[in-house]
Parts: C-alpha cells; sequence; structure tokens
C-alpha cells in the first residue's frame, strides 16, 4: 500500500515538473517570437528609410515610399514602461535619429510607429529611462501611440519647439526622445495619446508613411 502511494507520489511530482517545464518553455518562445517579429520590423522599417534617404540623394524624383507598417499591440501594464521605452527607441533609431534628411517639402511629418493599448484598466504607469529627454506617467485607460515627428521649414520648426513645451504640459505629450536639430529640420521621437485631436495638437499635418 505504501509502494503504491509512493508510486502515485511520484508519477504526480513527475506530471507537475512536465507541465512546469511546458510553461516556461512557452514562455521563452513566446518571448523569443515577439521579439524576432519586433527586430523584423524594425529592420523592415530602417531599410525602407535607408532607400529613400539613398535614392533622394541622386534626385527627389526617385525617392521611394517609406515603408513601414504601424505596430499595434496590448501591453501587460507590469511590462508596460520597459516596452513603451523601446518602442520609442526602436522609433527614433528607425528615422536615424532625427540627422536624416527625409523629405523635400516645409512641413511637419508623422511616422506613426506603433498604436497600444493596456491588459488592465485604472493604472499609472511612470515612464522611465535615460534616452528620454522628458517624461511623465500615463494611463492605463488611454490609447497611445509612439511618434516620429519632423519639422522641415523656419516656422514649422518653431512650431514644433512651442508645441514641445506647450502639450507636454497638457498631457498630451507623455515623454520624447531628442529633439535633434538639422541645419533645416528639428526632429523628436515621443509618446502621446492616440487620438484625432492628439495628432492636431502635436502638429502633425502630413502622414506619408505607407503601411
Amino acid at each position: 500500500m505504501l509502494y503504491k502511494k509512493s508510486q502515485i507520489r511520484r508519477i504526480a511530482l513527475l506530471i507537475i515538473g512536465a507541465l512546469f517545464i511546458v510553461v516556461m518553455l512557452s514562455f521563452i518562445f513566446n518571448n523569443i517570437l515577439h521579439a524576432a517579429e519586433s527586430s523584423a520590423w524594425k529592420t523592415e522599417c530602417s531599410t525602407s528609410v535607408q532607400s529613400n534617404v539613398r535614392w533622394r540623394q541622386i534626385s527627389d524624383a526617385f525617392a521611394e515610399d517609406i515603408r513601414c507598417p504601424t505596430l499595434d499591440i496590448s501591453v501587460d501594464e507590469k511590462s508596460a514602461a520597459k516596452k513603451i521605452r523601446q518602442l520609442t527607441i526602436d522609433c527614433w533609431d528607425i528615422y536615424g535619429q532625427g540627422k536624416l534628411d527625409l523629405f523635400t517639402d516645409e512641413n511637419t511629418y508623422c511616422g506613426i510607429c506603433a498604436i497600444f493599448d493596456f491588459e488592465n484598466r485604472d493604472k499609472e504607469i511612470r515612464l522611465i529611462g535615460k534616452e528620454f529627454d522628458y517624461t511623465s506617467s500615463i494611463s492605463s485607460n488611454n490609447i497611445y501611440s509612439t511618434i516620429f515627428i519632423y519639422a522641415k521649414g523656419e516656422q514649422e520648426i518653431q512650431e514644433l519647439i512651442k508645441m514641445l513645451d506647450r502639450e507636454k504640459t497638457s498631457g498630451k505629450i507623455s515623454a520624447y526622445i531628442g529633439p535633434y536639430r538639422g541645419t533645416e529640420w528639428y526632429a523628436a521621437s515621443l509618446v502621446g495619446e492616440y487620438t484625432r485631436e492628439g495628432l492636431d495638437k502635436i502638429g502633425c499635418k502630413a502622414i506619408p508613411i505607407k503601411q
């Protein structure tokens, strides 16, 4: 009888151990898959941006469309600060950290890199990271986006500078990396509420990026 109980206990422990291994392997596989997908997306977008720049150096007539699909994701609030930080950095890197001459006409351009909401509501999330030049808290009740914003022309540059100061006070902008001041343009990568009003507030007059 004792032998049977011992055998049953051993089998139960083996089953529990096997289930634990399956769960851990699933978790690791999902993380690897998500990392691979993110890397592929960043590579696709960066390649398109670089191609656009190379062709524009020959002639604006040869310039290709920038193609960068917008990520649409749901974020766990426990990893939200880290995830949003990385998305903002990726968005900045994709567009050459603001150092590239990307567009011809004077205007304020936006590339929406990612749109994200949260799995749980009523949470306040503090964005942190040494890369950010400004950060504040965001609410998990809202939808946000990471955006590359690029102003070309002196009037547009001055409007973007004023906007960054104004909208971080109003809460429309929650964080940004940069800005970078070029000879003819001004650029930043930011986190802001994803609404039509929000995009208008930060001055997105043109969104020329193809999906």
